[in-house]
């Protein structure tokens, strides 16, 4: 089974409020969704990238527009053409590699 990933880089201009806007809208029901993982840019803490895993591209396109991107965008004080760039993708275990600690 091949997991497909969500990736979403943008900027916030309060992490924290964005925080507590993302818990309380996040859809953990949506069927196929994995996990979620976010990262702060080192150069700049506002800058965001969200990885979501899920099992299925199918899941993967439908989890998108189910979430209030209007409720999102006006609490946290965003333009309303704020849209960041979303991509999807599955893994390619020939390009790939972990390196194993010794």
């Amino acid at each position: 089974m091949n997991r497909h990933r969500m990736t979403i880089i943008h900027r916030v201009p309060d992490v924290a409020k964005w925080a507590s806007v993302l818990h309380r809208i996040e859809n953990l029901e949506h069927p196929g969704l994995i996990g979620r993982r976010v990262f702060h840019s080192i150069d700049d803490p506002n800058e965001v990238m969200v990885e979501i895993d899920f099992e299925s591209a199918e899941s993967a396109t439908t989890y998108l527009p189910k979430l209030p991107r209007e409720q999102f965008h006006e609490e946290l004080g965003l333009a309303d053409d704020f849209y960041p760039p979303v991509f999807i993708g599955v893994i390619d275990p020939e390009l790939s590699f972990r390196v194993e600690a010794p």
